[in-house]
């Protein structure tokens, strides 16, 4: 029988990578990951992480990509089959994925790729910047390869997908998996409160909330911003209805949180790249989103209608100050709905239909 290798290089990262990979658990597959401590899971392959702080600098992270994906790639190539067994890589990194090839060059696999974003990172700073580009190019490069090669690529949003193929600049085998919400974390929908919003997650560069926070027109709004604070220029902000938590925010925590705002806000700009994990939380909570109009968020929020999008800064004040309890009541309802339809297990049930089309007897 074939044996499919799901891979996690980093299970230790703060976020939703430990829940993303044990949500795949199964008697059925193999699994190969980089952790502090071993997990004791049945049929894997444990690999201690080193000890690099990635979160404190930027070198730092990209040498804790680099490295652990490249000890769970050399596990890999120990352990499999080539030929015979199959192969998901939950994230996706280029070098480690060349290194890969390299060594199972003339073997054909089957492989699933799962692509977080498509679009690279924009940096301030210029060395950043140039590291970042050449990231891209070297993913770009990648995919390309891999689509030749008949791989399967999973991405979580419809938008991606359009990305994605006109990245490749062809057909590929892409299989779209809505990213989860955690099921309902509240039975009722909500009430409004006063009008207050959240801002919650890692706050970075790249997603533009500096930028934003400068804006006079949000300054009378009280906003909450709560998270581990990667752009340290906003810690400069002091003003009356801005309150800063500098922290990971735990279950407890983000719970309150949630109580107290009406809407998560979702002020990013035109140089995010990424998902839109705390979109997907805030469902949890039956709390809606006002959000900019990115396309990812316009995806889910007007395809769902779990909040509202607005055109510029200036218009967020309007939207919070003319919603009625009974519009706003149906906002908070269609979020649970959609946490409630779209969960983990949801995930699970797709990615293992995914699976099964790789099995061989």
């Amino acid at each position: 029988m074939s044996m499919l290798y799901i891979v996690q290089p980093y299970v230790f990262w703060k976020g939703h990578f430990k829940q993303y990979f044990l949500n795949l658990l199964s008697d059925r597959n193999f699994y190969i990951y980089c952790n502090r401590e071993d997990l004791a899971i049945a049929n894997s392959k444990f690999i201690k992480s080193w000890q690099i702080n990635y979160e404190k600098s930027f070198s730092g992270f990209i040498l804790a990509r680099l490295i652990h994906s490249i000890r769970v790639v050399v596990a890999l190539v120990s352990r499999i089959n080539v030929g015979k067994d199959s192969v998901h890589f939950i994230e996706f990194e280029p070098i480690s994925f060349f290194v890969f090839e390299s060594l199972t060059f003339f073997r054909k696999k089957k492989v699933v790729i799962t692509i977080h974003s498509i679009r690279r990172i924009v940096y301030q700073s210029t060395i950043r910047d140039l590291i970042s580009r050449a990231q891209r190019w070297l993913f770009s490069l990648a995919v390309r390869y891999a689509a030749r090669k008949g791989y399967n690529f999973v991405v979580h949003y419809k938008f991606h997908e359009k990305q994605l193929l006109e990245l490749i600049g062809g057909k590929a085998k892409v299989t779209l998996i809505d990213y989860p919400s955690p099921s309902p974390l509240v039975k009722q929908p909500k009430q409004l409160n006063g009008g207050k919003l959240l801002i919650y997650g890692q706050i970075r560069e790249d997603k533009g909330i500096y930028d934003f926070l400068l804006d006079k027109a949000v300054q009378r709004i009280p906003i909450t911003v709560a998270g581990r604070i990667l752009d340290r220029r906003i810690l400069d902000f002091h003003r009356e209805n801005l309150t800063i938590i500098d922290d990971f925010i735990s279950e407890q925590e983000l719970a309150k949180l949630f109580g107290q705002c009406d809407f998560l806000l979702l002020p990013y700009g035109r140089g995010y790249a990424g998902g839109a994990g705390p979109l997907k939380d805030s469902f949890a909570y039956a709390t809606p989103v006002i959000c900019s109009d990115l396309e990812i968020f316009k995806e889910i929020v007007l395809g769902y209608d779990t909040g509202l999008v607005y055109e510029n800064p200036a218009s967020i004040a309007e939207l919070v100050e003319h919603i009625d309890n009974q519009r706003y009541r149906q906002l908070s309802e269609n979020c649970l709905n959609y946490a409630r339809n779209n969960d983990w297990g949801a995930m699970r049930e797709k990615y293992f239909a995914l699976y099964e089309g790789l099995y061989e007897c």
